[in-house]
Order: C-alpha cells, then sequence, then structure tokens
C-alpha cells in the first residue's frame, strides 16, 4: 500500500518521432503550424505519434539526490542584478500613488486563478503544487526539510522534474542525473547572470516564472521578445476560462491535473506553443458557450471534458512536435555561435529525425541567412499572433461582456426570487400571528 502511493505520489515529478520532416520544407511546415495551415494529412500523421510519459524518479534516486545536493551545500543566494534606474522610478510611483501598472494588476488576477488550479506550476503557486510538496515531504521528510534550508523549495523541485524528464529521454543513469542536478542547481542558484536571454529560456520551458517577473523585466523582455506578451495573454485566457468553470462547478477542478499531464512534456519542451494551444481550446468553449446563451462559459459537462482527453492529447503533441523544431533551430544556431549560449535551451530537437532535418536544412546555408531564417519565423509567429488577437480581443469585448451581464442578470433575478420567498415567508408568519392572537 504504502508503494503504491508513492508511485501516485512521485508521478507528479515526472519512439523516434515517425512524421517525415523533410530538410526542405521543416520552417515551412512551422510557418503553417503557426498560421494554423497543418494540412488534414499532417495533423492525423501527429496525432498517430507514440504517447510519451514522464518517468518517474524512485525513493532511493530522491534521496540520493537530495543527499548531494546536502553534502555539496551548492545553495548560497546571489543578488540578482536589475535595471535600478527603471526599477527606482517604478518603485517610487507604486509608493507614491500605492497603485500597481495596468500589467500588474492583471498579472495579479492571473496569479489568483492560477492558485486555485489543480495545476502543477513547479513555482509553488497552485494547489497542485502544495499537494506535492506535502507528498514529498511524506517521502523524505528529514532530507528535503535539510535541503530546503539550504536552497528553498523551488529550486530542488524544479530541478527534481527536470532530471527526471532527462533520465527518462536520454536513458541517464542515476550517477548521471546526480551529477547533472548538482550542477545545474549550482549554476541556477550561483549564476548572477540577469540577462534577457536567460530570463526568456526560463519563460520558454516554465511559462509561470512571468508570474514572478517585475514590471521592468517583463517589459523589457517582451520588447525583445514578442511571443512572450502573447504567452501571457495565452496563460491569462486559459486560466481565467478554467477559474470560471470551477466557479460553476468545483468538479471541473478534478480535470486539470489531466489537462496537466497531457500537456505537461510539451509546455516543458516550449511553453509558447503548449499554451498557444490550451489558450485556443478556452477560446473555442468560449466561444461555444456564448452562442449557446449559456449564462456560463460551460460547454462540455465534466465528464464530457474528460472524456475529450484524446482531443487534448492530439494538440499536446502538435505543441511538442513544433516546440521541439524550434528549440532545435536555436540549439542548431547556439552551436554555430550564431545565438548567443544563454539562448540555447534546455531541451533541443530531442528526435535524432529532426535534428537531421535541421542539420540539412542548415548546414549549407551562412550564418546570416540562418540567422534571417529564425529571426523571419520569429517575426511571423509575431505577425501570425498579432492578427489573430486583434480580432479574438475584438470579438471577446463585445460577447464576454455580454455573457458577463446575463451572468448578473441571473444572479440578481435569483437573488430577488431569494429576497420575494423570505417576504412571502415573513408575511405569512404575521398573518398567522395576527389569526392566532385574534383567536385567543
Amino acid at each position: 500500500m504504502k508503494k503504491l502511493f508513492l508511485t501516485a505520489g512521485l508521478a507528479c515529478l515526472m519512439g523516434l518521432v515517425t512524421s517525415p520532416v523533410f530538410a526542405q520544407n521543416a520552417q515551412s511546415q512551422l510557418n503553417r503550424y503557426v498560421t494554423s495551415q497543418l494540412t488534414a494529412d499532417e495533423k492525423a500523421t501527429i496525432a498517430q505519434l507514440p504517447s510519451e510519459s514522464e518517468a518517474e524518479l524512485s525513493e532511493e534516486e530522491i534521496r540520493s539526490i537530495l543527499e548531494k545536493i546536502i553534502s555539496d551545500n551548492a545553495c548560497p543566494w546571489p543578488e540578482v542584478a536589475q535595471d535600478l534606474t527603471n526599477y527606482i522610478t517604478e518603485s517610487a510611483v507604486f509608493g507614491a500613488t500605492g497603485q500597481l501598472t495596468d500589467w500588474e494588476l492583471k498579472r495579479s488576477e492571473l496569479y489568483s486563478y492560477v492558485q486555485s488550479s489543480n495545476w502543477r506550476t513547479g513555482k509553488n503557486i497552485s494547489d497542485a503544487d502544495r499537494s506535492f510538496r506535502k507528498t514529498l515531504r511524506t517521502i523524505a521528510f528529514g532530507l528535503v526539510k535539510e535541503a530546503a534550508q539550504l536552497c528553498g523549495w523551488d529550486r530542488i523541485l524544479d530541478r527534481l522534474e527536470q532530471e527526471a524528464i532527462n533520465k527518462y529521454e536520454n536513458n541517464e543513469t542515476i550517477q548521471n542525473t546526480v551529477a547533472a542536478v548538482t550542477a545545474n542547481i549550482s549554476d541556477a542558484v550561483n549564476s548572477e547572470d540577469h540577462t534577457i536571454e536567460s530570463l526568456y529560456k526560463d519563460v520558454q520551458h516554465n511559462a509561470f516564472t512571468l508570474l514572478s517577473l517585475n514590471h521592468v523585466d517583463y517589459q523589457k523582455l517582451k520588447k525583445a521578445y514578442p511571443e512572450v506578451e502573447y504567452l501571457f495573454e495565452d496563460l491569462y485566457t486559459f486560466f481565467k476560462w478554467r477559474y470560471e468553470l470551477r466557479e460553476a462547478d468545483s468538479s471541473y477542478k478534478l480535470n486539470e491535473n489531466n489537462i496537466n499531464v497531457e500537456f505537461r512534456l510539451a509546455s516543458s519542451t516550449n511553453s509558447f506553443f503548449a499554451f498557444w494551444e490550451l489558450a485556443n481550446v478556452a477560446k473555442s468553449e468560449m466561444k461555444n458557450a456564448v452562442s449557446n446563451n449559456s449564462s456560463t462559459l460551460t460547454t462540455l459537462t465534466v465528464s464530457d471534458e474528460r472524456d475529450n482527453m484524446q482531443l487534448l492529447a492530439s494538440r499536446a503533441k502538435q505543441a511538442l512536435y513544433f516546440g521541439r523544431v524550434w528549440n532545435g533551430m536555436e540549439r542548431y544556431a547556439v552551436k554555430r555561435n550564431i545565438l548567443p549560449k544563454t539562448l540555447d535551451p534546455e531541451h533541443g530537437a530531442r528526435k535524432a529525425s529532426i535534428k537531421k532535418a535541421i542539420k540539412i536544412s542548415f548546414d549549407p546555408l551562412s550564418d546570416e541567412e540562418i540567422l534571417n531564417i529564425l529571426t523571419d519565423i520569429r517575426s511571423h509567429y509575431a505577425s501570425a499572433r498579432s492578427i489573430s488577437e486583434k480580432h479574438w480581443g475584438k470579438w471577446a469585448s463585445e460577447k464576454l461582456a455580454q455573457q458577463k451581464r446575463r451572468q448578473i442578470q441571473k444572479k440578481l433575478k435569483a437573488l430577488l426570487q431569494q429576497q420575494g420567498s423570505a417576504d412571502s415567508v415573513k408575511l405569512n408568519s404575521g398573518e398567522q400571528a395576527t389569526y392566532s392572537t385574534t383567536k385567543e
């Protein structure tokens, strides 16, 4: 029984691509994906890819990793460099007015949506994160407690989860895993790099990093990499929708872990595509709810949504596949010294077929040509998103406002009916009292 419990708890810790990616169309296929122009055959091929799941670390492996971390004592906290002038200005404005910026207000709203969700963020934000930490305490309380005093929860758990994925995909031995964990933690907590590139890489592999950025860093980051702003909007759209569902029926929360499991590998590979897919699901369901004159953003029942996980799994495979194409191109450019090492993604192409396609495509090209291709794809992504978000924003501001008004009207009607019933009860009680007095 104990083993079963450990297995269930540790599940949270945690093939070759058969689709042909010909060298000459790797970039164009990615472009068609970001503009929703994949053919039915391409979607079907990606949907047929074998399912990938994350491996579990055994209790012994966790203990070994934590013991190594503690023995190395590699966890002093450095001071992080800030853009001091802008930071002081922002803080002074807030100190004088007590008002957050528009983005910080929206981030605060998003934080509350995520906080009550059943989604593993790896940042100790959500209910699922807290449950996961509780499980770890039951496995190795003494070790975890000691390591937490040195490093803090987030550093340990991020690396444990990351190394679980690496161990599965690279077939690493536990000795190599321990060495990699120690090195990665040491780099993470001792590095004083606070560059835009390093922040971008963090966001690329964990979108919830955006919830811990200050306004100054966020503005600099989205200026250099516009896709970061779209990622923030995708997070907001998806988690606001999930919040609305939970408000309508708390049972929807149970499904969030299922969705999280389907998308965990895709989102840790490339957050931009994974949460774009999830936001598109949310948008589709919102539109359906509004067109059905629903008083909530609900179109599928809890059980229907659970049965619909296969559709979400196919979307996750698309996001994972093209995330690997995107990351593989970046890694190739880093190895050719075209991009800085700070932009080398934690997860590259992974699959041999994707690596081979990128190599054949890029080897004959000059550094300038490769940089232009990467710049063009990023620019194409931003342009496509800008157009789609403009149309969505226009629809959402009109239709969702109407839907919200219907919600308010429904609540007011219910309150009025409740008040009317209460008045009726009071009136009847009064009449009975008068009758009784008169009778006496």
